[in-house]
């Protein structure tokens, strides 16, 4: 059966859409099937992070409006995972045709992981009603707590009693709150911390983690959890 993860915060910047790839391949790599979707409409992002931005041709809101089937929709980015995009407008798209859609769709993957938009508008609101579980996103500060709180809320609200904590872009040196302060601030059982690493910087445009940097074994560790794996955390020798 497949599973429907939402990655989300009320706020940008946080590295959700990196988190999604970053996922995304490291389920890829245990030989599971993942379909990436952008629900951040007008501006998405994950096109770019893939390098498929000139590729792609239809995106989710064609499939809604009849203009290509869905198979045709999916841009493959390797044999394993697929990218669905957000379309440049939504004004016309209705939230309950577009959780059919990904229900529907969801069926041939193992996983289906949609990246929120920053807020907690149309596009948020699209992500969390088509998704059984999330991942609520935090930077170790203040404002990103906040946020990260206020977007777990909305997600319990929604009916999804399954969430976990992914604390991004930790550094023992210059993150400004703990590990035990982001938890209790966002009141959510961690699963997760990606360390500080350059290499997620040129991620974010459009370069490839190496297999072994800090960042790319963080995402193998998630994955691991992700499928149940007991995998301890261990932060004195930054082994996330």
């Amino acid at each position: 059966m497949s599973r429907i993860i939402a990655v989300v915060s009320a706020k940008g910047g946080v590295g959700k859409s990196s988190i999604c790839t970053g996922l995304g391949k490291a389920l890829c790599e245990r030989g599971l099937s993942v379909l990436l979707v952008d629900t951040d409409i007008s501006l998405r992002s994950l096109d770019v992070l893939l390098n498929a931005g000139e590729t792609a041709v239809f995106d989710w809101g064609d499939i809604l409006q009849k203009n290509c089937t869905a198979s045709k929709a999916f841009l493959p980015i390797t044999d394993k995972l697929f990218l669905l995009r957000a379309p440049a407008s939504g004004n016309n798209i209705n939230s309950e045709d577009f959780v059919d859609l990904i229900k529907r769709i969801s069926k041939s993957f193992d996983f289906v992981i949609l990246d929120s938009p920053a807020g907690l508008e149309k596009g948020f609101n699209l992500c969390v009603s088509a998704a059984s579980e999330a991942l609520v996103v935090s930077t170790p500060d203040e404002v990103s707590i906040r946020a990260a709180s206020v977007a777990a809320d909305r997600v319990r609200k929604s009916g999804i009693s399954q969430q976990r904590l992914i604390i991004n872009r930790y550094s023992k040196k210059l993150s400004l709150r703990s590990v035990d302060e982001v938890i209790d601030g966002t009141s959510v059982r961690l699963i997760g911390i990606i360390p500080e690493d350059r290499e997620l910087l040129l991620s974010a445009n459009g370069h490839s983690l190496t297999s072994f940097s800090s960042a790319a074994l963080a995402f193998k560790r998630i994955a691991g959890r992700v499928l149940g794996e007991s995998i301890p955390l261990k932060l004195k020798g930054l082994n996330l």
